[in-house]
């Protein structure tokens, strides 16, 4: 029988701290076949079969196990196959572990500064949601998520996107990583994927990992290339418009329509609009969802404005394709708890994420030009620099293996622009500075380079 220490005290929801133990024992060979039932593995460890049911759920989602009807959950035996290219090349959020322990300072991606997350309001409003709805925390949560957080997700789609939006259309999920999941095992098996490139090359990882087989299209200035699109055998464009990663490039309102147009012209065409980011632009920009509800999913998530630890995400699908969902993935159970759904609802709803949001561009304003400032006083050719709203990209004629290695004798980690290419990546590119990071730290590297 599989024994963890599972810690009731710890912030770790229960059921994370057993689907990390179990995951971390599968990637190590300790787990190779059958793994315990829910119940009896719950009363091993003395927490509940919901708890046990949906960390399950969770290395399902993510294939490190499957379920035989009748029979139980295994161990998916080529799980290390698929893990090892995985894992291979770090990116900016992969990377956690091996800066701690190396006792490295990230200066491409830094949360120093970040705003504090209003942990009092969200504690007084779990309070709430634990004497106030003793019999909602009880029922099953509906496979698309909790009515309650589905229509606070309306709401805020309508106020801050002008985004139109049927709560029934809306899937609630445990992280972006979760809903490419979902969206994989939606659509057609044989569809291409095309992504951007650069991006954040987890994206194209998971689909990967996922089988679903992608191409890699170049952007310009105004984000993927049309041409490139129309040449290519892509059905799906997975794309972020509105805050292009690394680049923070916007995409210009004529690529758009060109896009829109290219997934009007055959049936089985999508966009995947990822906002992840483009919440915390200054100024927000509409949807492509709002231009047409039928061709594009609209995905984001609470995790990149309010806390990392915060798993849940959401996505609106077309009607058509909820339909498809409902007939076809409704038996998955909802992996995210309903005190957080509850609580993430009432969040919304009393106001407290869009006033949130306003303080957070406030604040990320104040820092970029605090860090345009003091950037200023160093000896950089002003041409040799491009700020976004989030990061400074710096020119540096050293190869980007040197980079790193200077950065790393010195105790710093850097991304460079190749680290976010999947193919064609410059040979001597920029290497990203976040306004998070402290000007002091930032100084004292690039003396080191220049």
């Amino acid at each position: 029988m599989l024994t963890y220490n599972i810690e009731k005290n710890s912030k770790k929801l229960l059921y994370l701290q057993l689907y990390e133990n179990i995951k971390n024992d599968i990637l190590n060979l300790k787990i190779k076949d059958k793994l315990p039932s829910k119940r009896s593995l719950a009363n091993h460890l003395n927490i509940s079969v919901i708890t046990v049911e949906n960390a399950y759920n969770q290395l399902i989602m993510e294939g490190f196990i499957y379920s035989v009807p009748k029979k139980g959950y295994y161990a998916n035996k080529g799980i290390q196959k698929q893990i090892k290219p995985i894992i291979k090349k770090q990116n900016f959020n992969e990377n956690a572990k091996f800066l701690k322990e190396k006792n490295l300072l990230n200066l491409s991606f830094s949360t120093n500064s970040e705003p504090s997350f209003p942990l009092s309001t969200w504690k007084k409003l779990l309070r709430e949601v634990l004497s106030k709805n003793s019999d909602e925390i009880y029922e099953k949560v509906p496979f698309n998520g909790t009515l309650k957080l589905r229509l606070a997700i309306k709401k805020h789609l309508y106020e801050y996107h002008n985004l139109i939006c049927d709560e029934n259309n809306i899937i609630i999920g445990a992280g972006s990583q979760h809903l490419y999941t979902l969206i994989s095992q939606l659509l057609d098996k044989d569809l291409i994927y095309a992504l951007e490139n650069p991006s954040d090359t987890k994206i194209g990882k998971i689909y990967k990992s996922l089988g679903v087989k992608c191409v890699f299209l170049d952007i310009d200035k105004s984000g993927m290339s049309y041409e490139k699109l129309l040449k290519s055998s892509a059905s799906i464009a997975h794309i972020s418009p509105s805050s292009h990663f690394p680049t923070g490039i916007l995409m210009k309102a004529k690529r758009r329509s060109e896009l829109l147009k290219w997934a009007s012209l055959k049936e089985n065409r999508y966009i995947i609009e990822d906002e992840y980011m483009g919440e915390i632009r200054q100024k927000i920009v509409p949807t492509l969802k709002s231009l047409n509800h039928e061709k594009v999913i609209f995905l984001n998530t609470f995790s990149k404005t309010l806390l990392p630890t915060l798993r849940v995400s959401y996505m609106a699908l077309p009607s058509n394709l909820t339909l498809k969902f409902k007939q076809n993935l409704s038996f998955y159970s909802s992996a995210v708890p309903i005190f957080e759904q509850l609580t993430l609802a009432k969040f919304i709803n009393d106001g407290y994420f869009e006033r949130f949001l306003n303080k957070l561009k406030r604040q990320n304003l104040i820092k970029k030009e605090g860090f345009l400032n003091k950037f200023k006083e160093l000896s950089i050719n002003n041409s040799d620099v491009t700020f976004n709203e989030t990061h400074a990209f710096i020119k540096s004629n050293l190869s980007d293996d040197k980079v790193k290695q200077l950065a790393s004798k010195n105790g710093f980690f850097i991304n460079t622009m190749s680290d976010f290419y999947y193919k064609n990546a410059p040979k001597n590119s920029s290497f990203l500075i976040d306004y998070n990071c402290n000007m002091e730290n930032v100084k004292k590297f690039l003396n080191i380079l220049l």
